[in-house]
């Protein structure tokens, strides 16, 4: 496909971003400005030394004891304010910074942007001057996908559906013929934050993802403008992906992990510090027996100024070492959260896009950040 701006992305192939990643720079330091794109699957660097311990899993509740009779039910122990729903696995005692239950009818939009912070894309539908600095704020995809993100699709319909305390983010087959046939859905905090050396933060949101050919939901982080209207990219953290295809991304499989092409750590390469069975660090797949489509999973991550471990339902599925910084290791810019449902592609779309099964939806219970004391 013709790179027709420069806010056309890179695929998550090694040679891709070996051939077209020297292009993109120099394209964005004619533009004046930097960008980004999602992740690639590259080769894996030789994982480091483990550092220090992170933090430990979170207890699971044991089984109650059988007893010959009823007896009457303890007092049950005060709850730390605020108190976590009993899915959410945050941390005891670590402070709510970005909350969104969805229990409304609309959209929040003093939390949420509906499009990627980079221009080259149409005038939002809902107009808002908070969610356009330097002149950007409007991108509706990225790579090769087969989406646009918009409010309201070619019908009228809104793709932003917020009732019986869930979103929906909702995709359909109801734009141009063409290459990009989709209409399809996401939000973008307005919250920008990043660690540092005495905070860490714990992101958590409750999704049920569709098993559809095609698509693909993703909860990530990239680095926002900051103070001098410039952004990076790396950073990158990808704590949840899910491309349904026949092609290695099957029902029972979510991506997890960061994107490293330089000084993210100090190997260059991924250093995963421990993982469960079912995680592969050669491409940072979980894949469990079970299957990860079409029910709720609590997906979490804990984030410090020099790891990410990645969490589902309460149990720590792998660890790594990062630095939130750009190739040459110079820190880069707070970043802020992302939840949207692409569709087709060369990675998602490896195996065709289902059509028979659109509309289609990611559901979000609640999205929450924390942030520990200090």
């Amino acid at each position: 496909m013709t790179n027709k701006h420069p806010y056309l992305f890179l695929r998550r192939r090694p040679l891709a971003t070996l051939v077209l990643a020297p292009m993109l720079a120099s394209i964005l330091a004619a533009c004046g400005g930097g960008t980004t794109t999602r992740s690639n699957q590259a080769a894996v660097g030789t994982p480091a030394p483990a550092p220090a311990p992170a933090p430990a899993d979170p207890a699971p509740a044991p089984a109650p004891a059988p007893t010959p009779a009823p007896a009457p039910a303890p007092a049950p122990a005060p709850a730390p304010a605020p108190a976590p729903a009993a899915n959410d696995h945050s941390p005891q005692g670590w402070q709510v910074v970005l909350a969104d239950e969805f229990n409304g009818s609309s959209l929040d939009r003093s939390k949420w942007c509906t499009r990627y912070a980079w221009g080259g894309g149409p005038a939002l539908q809902v107009p808002d001057s908070a969610c356009t600095p330097h002149y950007g704020g409007t991108l509706d995809f990225l790579n090769d996908e087969q989406q646009r993100y918009r409010d309201t699709n070619s019908r009228g319909e809104s793709l932003h559906v917020v009732s019986n305390g869930t979103l929906k983010l909702r995709a359909t087959k109801t734009g141009p013929a063409g290459w990009a046939p989709y209409e399809s859905s996401m939000i973008r905090s307005k919250f920008e934050f990043k660690p540092t050396g005495s905070t860490s933060y714990y992101l958590t949101t409750r999704v049920k993802l569709p098993n559809v050919l095609g698509t693909w939901p993703a909860w990530w982080l990239v680095g926002g403008f900051g103070t001098n209207g410039q952004t990076q990219w790396p950073p990158e953290i990808d704590i949840l992906e899910a491309p349904t295809n026949n092609d290695g991304q099957p029902h029972n499989t979510i991506r997890m992990g960061s994107q490293v092409k330089g000084l993210q750590t100090a190997s260059r390469g991924f250093e995963f510090t421990q993982s469960v069975a079912d995680f592969d660090r050669q491409w940072q797949n979980y894949k469990p027996s079970r299957s990860l489509r079409d029910v709720w999973l609590e997906v979490g991550a804990q984030w410090t100024a020099t790891s990410v471990c990645y969490f589902v339902d309460g149990q720590k599925i792998a660890c790594e070492n990062y630095n939130w910084a750009d190739n040459n290791g110079v820190a880069a810019n707070p970043a802020y959260a992302i939840l949207n449902l692409a569709i087709g592609g060369s990675w998602a779309g490896s195996s065709g896009i289902d059509d028979s099964k659109f509309p289609t939806q990611v559901e979000v219970d609640h999205v929450r950040i924390y942030r520990s004391p200090s």
